[in-house]
């Protein structure tokens, strides 16, 4: 029974309301795809709540994005790409915030202030639940590197940086306390920074807040802070006597650890360790050749680097040469005779390279300098690695290469409905990128884009590769597209073999004041089907025209044309009295009196057809109702089908929604193999 046909509507009464028809070619059209596709997933304003590793985050491409959310978030990015760059790609990870023994010395903190003209928030009135989140959640880390965290709500943005050689709880705890006190009882400043700088990024702390939302000029801030420095150029600074919590004496700890073909990762900390040495700076002899070693921090120099080794300066530079240049960060000098290890990784035994997760607060300098690598190496490592960039802008929560052999698959991005990064995908049996972009395809064969996301706008269906080429990835300011990709239309070639030209008859027009049509009015060489609008369906699923009784009369005696009685329409669809009606109808209990009904309806009066307006199976977000069934879609085909045995020789059709977000949920392929 199915054609295709151009549809040409005609409104009758001049009055348009929203409805299309809409027939999509599929390669996913089987009734066991189906259901498995048939899905609407609503797209939320913020995250999901946070979780303690932030590759389980929701990733999103842009601080505008981010702004969307009205709730406080945690966030995560590279910390060395700026975020008001547009030349470069942003990965942000995003959460809705939860609100859930060492030295000790009294240090000198400072507490620099920036103040703005149009400040007009009052002490009283600022709502510090961005830095309460953040501080709840560094405090309960247990992780021993150096760690930073970021938060945003309303108009404040938050960043927090610790050392790896200071208590995380502790000092975040007394930190954020003396910041919320200083905010709450001076004026309000456009920006606070109370920070304590040590010898190195390994001994610095502090947090930065604007009351502007600058996430990018609190990014700076960390960015400082990470590299041993500190932040300068306040308007007005003062120092403040704190407790400073250390985790361990500022000497030199060994341990004779040797590097693994092992690493454990996370996204947190500040460098990611796959060498058994999170928490100690330097390591002792592990053999008589190789010297025991200390490595590099920002802002470390050969003075702070001896002591560290508890040696003279002397000493620490007839050991290593490179104190006469500057020093790389996660670079490795020696604390006594002997040469350094080798860390260069190999590849794993199945030909996988040695593979590393990037870190917010990674850096392909640092990686080279800690692996034993150098910048050009790791380029050429990662040609053919999921997403990449290049080192010049690496994404957080990649897995990239630090080794030859083959690209490690993808890592999972949370809220991901396509391709290879939605959580929990099965790579069993693919052979490379072009396979995995062909993963966890989109419903109605929309394009997929490099964030996962699925559309049909040129936002989503955009094929073109970064400059490194690499596959799933975009050009700066563009959302890519990795499968199905492409707007153009490709199914047109061969013309209809008739054209409809269909029009609704909205008979309660006649309940106006103005713009009145009877039905018997409508001209019939001008449509070959009209749609009477509409008849009405009882909660017990009964048929009738109430209330259109006599529109009903002039619409039967109509001839040159297919006389049509349509169901549905917005205000039954969506009214709380009778949103239920077509979801319960459908419904396999109910499935069968609905099917009956219908029929003796349409034959009893003579009629050609049925036309049904849904608005929508599935539907996730409509004001005032609860939320369709993931069941919608696939019970919707399974009436109509029932209706085709039925009335195999009647006119059978369906509005479909013109926007992609709404029509997900209809299996619209199967269904176009039923309607006319």
């Amino acid at each position: 029974m199915a054609f295709t046909i151009l549809v040409l509507i005609g409104w009758l009464a001049l009055e348009t309301f929203a409805t299309s028809l809409s027939v999509l070619e599929s390669e996913f059209n089987s009734p066991a795809n189906v259901s498995a596709r048939a899905r609407v997933q609503k797209p939320t304003r913020c995250p999901d709540h946070c979780s303690y590793d932030s590759t389980q985050w929701f990733v999103y491409s842009s601080t505008s994005r981010v702004a969307r959310c009205n709730q406080t978030m945690l966030l995560d990015f590279m910390l060395h790409t700026p975020l008001n760059n547009s030349d470069t790609r942003h990965t942000i990870y995003a959460c809705t915030a939860n609100a859930t023994a060492g030295l000790v010395s009294e240090e000198s903190y400072e507490v620099g202030l920036w103040s703005a003209a149009d400040t007009t928030t009052s002490a009283s009135s600022l709502n510090l639940t961005p830095l309460n989140h953040v501080k709840e959640y560094m405090t309960e880390n247990c992780q021993k590197s150096s760690i930073f965290a970021f938060s945003e709500f309303e108009e404040m943005a938050v960043g927090v940086y610790v050392g790896g050689s200071l208590q995380h709880a502790d000092n975040i705890d007394s930190a954020a306390q003396k910041v919320t006190k200083m905010l709450k009882s001076t004026d309000t400043p456009q920006s606070m920074v109370l920070q304590y700088c040590g010898t190195s990024s390994n001994y610095t702390l502090g947090i930065a807040v604007d009351l502007n939302g600058d996430l990018a000029a609190v990014q700076q801030y960390v960015l400082t802070w990470s590299d041993g420095e500190c932040v300068s150029g306040f308007a007005t600074s003062q120092a403040v006597p704190m407790t400073l919590f250390s985790s361990k004496a500022s000497t030199a700890e060994t341990s004779s650890s040797s590097p693994k073909n092992n690493t454990t990762l996370s996204v947190r900390s500040f460098r990611h360790h796959s060498h058994d040495h999170e928490n100690s700076h330097s390591h002792s002899l592990h053999r008589r050749s190789t010297c025991s070693y200390v490595q590099v921090f920002g802002g470390d120099t050969c003075t702070t680097l001896a002591a560290e080794c508890g040696i003279t300066l002397a000493e620490f530079e007839e050991y290593n040469t490179a104190c006469s240049s500057p020093l790389a960060v996660g670079q490795y000098l020696c604390c006594s005779s002997g040469s350094l290890p080798d860390f260069s990784p190999s590849a794993y035994a199945n030909g996988t390279c040695y593979t590393y997760n990037v870190g917010s607060g990674d850096t392909c300098s640092a990686l080279a300098a800690e692996y034993s690598l150098t910048v050009d190496e790791i380029n050429g490592f990662n040609n053919n690695t999921w997403g990449w960039y290049g080192c010049d802008d690496l994404q957080a929560g990649q897995a990239m290469c630090l080794s030859n052999g083959t690209a490690p698959y993808p890592l999972a991005i949370a809220n991901a409905v396509c391709g290879p990064q939605v959580p929990g995908t099965n790579f069993t049996g693919t052979d490379g990128a072009a396979d995995w972009a062909a993963l966890n395809p989109c419903p109605l064969n929309a394009c997929c884009d490099i964030w996962g996301e699925c559309g049909a706008t040129p936002d989503y269906c955009n094929d073109t590769l970064a400059a490194s080429g690499a596959p799933g990835t975009a050009p700066a300011g563009s959302n890519g597209c990795i499968f199905n990709c492409g707007t153009d239309i490709v199914n047109n070639a061969t013309a209809p073999a008739s054209y409809a030209a269909v029009g609704y008859f909205e008979a309660y027009n006649v309940d106006r004041s103005c713009l009145n049509m009877d039905a018997i009015s409508i001209d019939p060489t001008k449509y070959t089907h009209v749609h009477f609008a509409f008849g009405n369906i009882t909660s017990n699923f009964s048929i009738s025209v109430a209330g259109q009784e006599q529109q009903f009369e002039y619409f039967k005696e109509l001839v040159g044309m297919k006389r049509i009685i349509s169901f549905g329409g917005w205000d039954f669809s969506t009214n709380v009295d009778t949103y239920m009606i077509f979801r319960e109808g459908v419904a396999a209990a109910n499935r069968d009196t609905l099917v009956n009904n219908v029929v003796e309806f349409v034959t009893s009066n003579a009629l050609d057809g049925v036309d049904f307006d849904w608005e929508y199976p599935g539907e996730p977000d409509i004001p005032g109702i609860p939320a369709g069934s993931d069941e919608d879609g696939s019970n919707y085909l399974a009436f109509l089908q029932a209706l085709r045995t039925a009335l195999p020789d009647k006119s059978i059709s369906i509005s479909a929604p013109a926007s992609y977000y709404y029509l997900k949920a209809f299996p619209i392929a199967a269904i176009a193999e039923v309607v006319d």
